[in-house]
């Protein structure tokens, strides 16, 4: 979660998606992972109080430093938040991604090189994680 500094919640160190609901809460609808956040929270039944879209994150940061509403975004993109503090987020959290390969099938050498990669991504993916705990805040 990206929390405004002046924000009441500021204080609170983690939370949880029941806390989120009824939140005020700023949207990216063109983020991929938003977007299977979105789908989670409406199959647990969590509404939100969405107060504003943004179409980019340049934007979706000024408006938590605004203090405009929370924001959840991957972690890779809350580094790049200014004044807005960062909280994490609990719970059972699955996203996965797809990755398509593709090469010529008369292409011998690189269908083997795709075979293996896909295996020791499939390998890799399979491992768990090291905690439980999501990379979205």
């Amino acid at each position: 979660m990206l929390v405004p500094e002046q924000h009441p919640l500021r204080f609170k160190k983690r939370f949880g998606l029941a806390d989120i609901e009824n939140l005020p809460l700023i949207e990216w609808p063109y983020c991929p992972l938003h977007q299977s956040f979105i789908r989670l929270l409406a199959e647990r039944g969590i509404a939100l109080q969405v107060q504003a879209s943004a179409a980019r994150e340049e934007l979706l940061l000024h408006m938590v430093d605004a203090g405009m509403g929370l924001a959840v975004v991957p972690q890779s993109h809350a580094a790049q938040a200014r004044r807005a503090l960062t909280r994490p987020l609990d719970g059972p959290l699955a996203f996965s991604r797809h990755i398509g390969l593709a090469c010529d099938a008369s292409d011998a050498p690189l269908l083997g090189l795709l075979h293996r990669l896909a295996d020791g991504m499939k390998a890799t993916a399979a491992q768990p994680e090291p905690t439980q705990r999501s990379n979205v805040v």
